[in-house]
């Protein structure tokens, strides 16, 4: 069924429209281990040729992240931290110029201090399509807002082994502890743990 490739066994949605269960899931856990371990362990093989850049962007406490992808494997990707906007964007413009001048995707966080940053980067000549995570989703049956509806497309990619995953431990940290809400209290849709909530949680 397309609709299960398409949003996973495990989606209320699913589990609803499907096979008429309704209840909510014992593990608030956006990306378990074993959705990362199944598609780290057992990539796909490389296809694609297109260049796509993903960049995350904070305030000087946490850290800026950037990642290029060929296809569906990440051939680079950076993790720095720093409070001046200029700089940042001096940064993240180094990192990158080796795809300035191909045929690429860049989109970047604009929440926030990313605003600032991104505007920056487009000064110096980069083409950026601007993301906010609380945009509403595409899916508002399922998601509260865009930030939600990213998350569990990611996991849907794992879970279908579709992308080839790098080696980094801090990556799998960052991907495999992020919790979503109680349905309780997101009108029955999913909804990101806020990053103060996930601070908070350790």
């Amino acid at each position: 069924n397309s609709k299960i490739y398409e949003y996973g066994r495990e989606s209320s949605l699913i589990k609803s429209s499907i096979f008429a269960l309704f209840s909510d899931f014992d593990e608030p856990m956006i990306i378990t281990e074993d959705d990362y371990n199944s598609c780290f362990l057992n990539p796909p093989a490389h296809i694609g040729s297109d260049i796509g850049i993903g960049l995350d962007l904070a305030a000087g406490g946490d850290e800026n992240v950037g990642f290029v992808r060929h296809g569906n494997k990440i051939i680079h990707s950076f993790f720095f931290r720093q409070s001046d906007t200029d700089l940042a964007a001096s940064l993240i413009d180094l990192q990158l110029e080796p795809w300035k001048n191909t045929d690429y995707t860049f989109r970047a966080d604009n929440g926030g201090i990313g605003q600032a940053i991104i505007d920056k980067i487009v000064a110096k000549g980069w083409n950026v399509k601007r993301t906010n995570n609380q945009s509403p989703a595409f899916n508002k049956r399922e998601f509260l807002n865009l930030g939600a509806e990213i998350w569990f497309y990611v996991k849907r990619l794992f879970q279908r082994r579709d992308v080839i995953i790098p080696v980094a431990a801090k990556l799998k940290t960052q991907l495999t502890t992020r919790y979503y809400r109680g349905f309780d209290s997101t009108q029955g849709k999913y909804a990101l743990e806020s990053k103060h909530e996930a601070k908070a949680n350790g």
